[in-house]
């Protein structure tokens, strides 16, 4: 680590921050990026860090800036602290890692928790790097109890710039935001590559994130349907509007296919184009498949996760074709989740739609930014808290129920009288 400090010391003559230029950002495998820690430990003397913490952190990306070389981010044992990192940039040079050293400043400083960085991808199959920051406080509460409130919550882009630069770009009104934003398809958290000791041996063992991770892959097949069912569910919602409004005829229906009770059997909203309830919205009825049929579904369903959260899965929503997500979360079945709108702002359905103790106890005097966990402390009636906010669910890293990721769910388009192959499908505008 000594060659890194005189390195350090060279901050102050290194080269200003230039204006971000155009940079293509690469995927950077395990085994490169094994080699890459492992000879730069050859090199420099390895600390440990918090709690005697002896893995290394690597971004599995790579940016490409043309003649300046390529760039990653790079976070070493010493550096990962109990509830932050710093990510370093570090340039890529005939097969090793050299610290890119420049004038330090808040602008170009990256710290984060591994579970705070997501990658959005867009409809245009474009994507881009995304990263939170949370400014705290502690107070006392009228029970005595002392309460973690958010005074702020940043999020930015990542990128490298010019010179192998970091740029934060900040987006004001996310997380919220993501999901209002119709190019927007998913977000989903980032693995940074892990490394044990100076020999970078390869971490192995998967951890919640990353096994939350794999069993979104295997229940895929539940959030999926085929042909018959997508005919015989247009034709039972035909018949259900024909006798609730008799006098309009329907000339299209529409179809958002999921796993909304988790019971590994394919669900669907439903709607149609006589069912519009003012711009862009339509009124949605939810029938939930048992293997042997549907049967449409007339009230609101729950499921308790973990005594301090209820999920409710809905019916006769009013939303627009695009506000249906599928959300994975580290110890939390998925769920779908149906935006509605609060004080101006995307919100989720079941948070708006259903009372519940944390957005009660948000009411309190000087408690709107109080943490959810706060807020469940001071729940009278432990285990029936109610629903989080979507600002929540990102919240949740650091108890174990991190956002893993959320899917925008693509609506089908079945023509009335025509087959469904015919089908217009997805609508994203």
């Amino acid at each position: 680590m000594r060659k890194l400090v005189k390195i350090l010391v060279a901050v102050a003559i290194a080269a200003d921050i230039m204006p971000m230029m155009a940079s293509s950002r690469e995927v950077l495998l395990a085994s490169e990026g094994q080699s890459l820690v492992e000879s730069f430990f050859g090199d420099e003397e390895f600390n440990t860090g918090d709690w005697g913490n002896d893995i290394s952190l690597l971004l599995p990306f790579k940016w490409d800036l043309g003649a300046d070389g390529q760039f990653t981010l790079f976070s070493i044992a010493e550096h990962v602290k109990t509830r932050e990192a710093h990510w370093p940039t570090y340039q890529i040079v005939d097969g090793r890692l050299r610290y890119r050293a420049h004038e330090w400043k808040q602008e170009s400083s990256v710290d984060f928790w591994p579970s705070e960085l997501y990658e959005l991808q867009f409809a245009e199959d474009k994507s881009m790097l995304i990263y939170h920051n949370e400014q705290t406080r502690r107070v006392t509460c009228h029970t005595g109890d002392v309460i973690r409130l958010f005074n702020s919550s940043t999020w930015y882009e990542l990128n490298i710039g010019a010179n192998g630069i970091p740029c934060k770009t900040v987006h004001g009104g996310w997380p919220e935001g993501i999901f209002s934003d119709k190019t927007i398809k998913s977000v989903r958290i980032v693995i940074p590559h892990r490394f044990r000791g100076p020999k970078a041996v390869p971490v192995k063992e998967k951890d919640r994130i990353q096994t939350r991770l794999d069993e979104y892959d295997s229940t895929q097949s539940s959030w999926n349907m085929d042909v018959p069912q997508k005919d015989v569910l247009a034709d039972m919602h035909r018949r259900y509007v024909a006798m609730t409004v008799p006098s309009d005829t329907i000339s299209a229906v529409y179809l958002i296919a999921c796993d909304v009770n988790n019971d590994r059997i394919c669900d669907a909203y439903i709607s149609s184009d006589v069912e519009s309830v003012g711009t862009g919205k339509y009124k949605w009825s939810l029938y939930l498949g048992d293997g042997r049929g549907f049967i449409r579904q007339k009230k609101p369903m729950k499921f308790s996760v973990n005594r301090t959260e209820d999920i409710y899965f809905e019916t006769d929503v009013v939303a627009s074709k695009t506000d249906f997500f599928r959300i994975d979360r580290v110890n939390v079945p998925a769920y779908v989740m149906v935006l509605a709108e609060l004080e101006k702002h995307p919100e989720s359905w079941s948070y708006f739609h259903h009372d519940n103790f944390v957005r009660k106890f948000r009411k309190e005097k000087d408690m709107s930014n109080a943490d959810y966990y706060g807020c469940i402390d001071n729940c009278p009636d432990f285990g029936t808290p109610g629903i989080s906010s979507i600002r929540d669910m990102f919240f949740f890293s650091h108890y174990g129920l991190a956002l893993v990721n959320a899917e925008r769910l693509p609506c089908i388009e079945l023509r009335v009288g025509h087959p469904a192959g015919s089908m217009k499908c997805p609508v994203l505008r």
